[in-house]
């Protein structure tokens, strides 16, 4: 295993208690029915994609493309952290653009960050033409199998144990 396969790996693991929790974190002011449900999943996955498409085009241009991954990562880790503060500051709403809002003030900037790390992941371990897709492969696989260890061990393990900004903030140092 290489050492970009454990960072991706965890850095998955923490992406993916954070979305379970700011998902329970966020149910208290947008509700907890499908409408405000679905908008803070919207919100979170359509972070993610606009992450990744800005990503894309920084990726290719950045003469650092470690140093850039790390700041973003340590941004993310601290803005997750600091989320809790934020989300006890913020009423409950009950329209839907308002849900919309509150979820997006909350998620848009840790999910785009988190959509562009994946292009920086690439970038990190491909070298040429070639290994696109076996490379692809690993570093996908290596978040992917973080991510599904963060959903199961998020609800049913840290949560319990540590609460809901406890286990936010774990999944901070985790991700530092």
């Amino acid at each position: 295993m290489r050492r970009t396969d454990l960072v991706f790996f965890l850095s998955g693991l923490a992406a993916l208690v954070y979305q379970t929790v700011w998902g329970r974190l966020l149910a208290r002011l947008c509700g907890s029915d499908a409408a405000g449900v679905a908008t803070v999943l919207a919100v979170f996955m359509g972070g993610l994609a606009l992450g990744s498409a800005l990503g894309a085009g920084l990726a290719r241009r950045t003469g650092r493309p470690v140093r850039l991954f790390v700041v973003l990562e340590v941004v993310l880790a601290v803005w997750a952290g600091l989320s809790p503060e934020l989300l006890s500051a913020l009423p409950p709403v009950a329209s839907t653009l308002g849900r919309a809002g509150t979820a997006s003030l909350v998620l848009l900037g840790p999910t785009v960050i988190m959509g562009v790390t994946f292009p920086l992941m690439g970038r990190l371990t491909i070298a040429e033409e070639h290994q696109l897709a076996g490379e692809t492969s690993a570093f996908y696989s290596a978040n992917t199998l973080g991510a599904a260890l963060g959903a199961v061990l998020g609800p049913f393990v840290l949560m319990p144990w540590l609460g809901l900004t406890g286990a936010l903030r774990l999944a901070a140092v985790v991700e530092l």
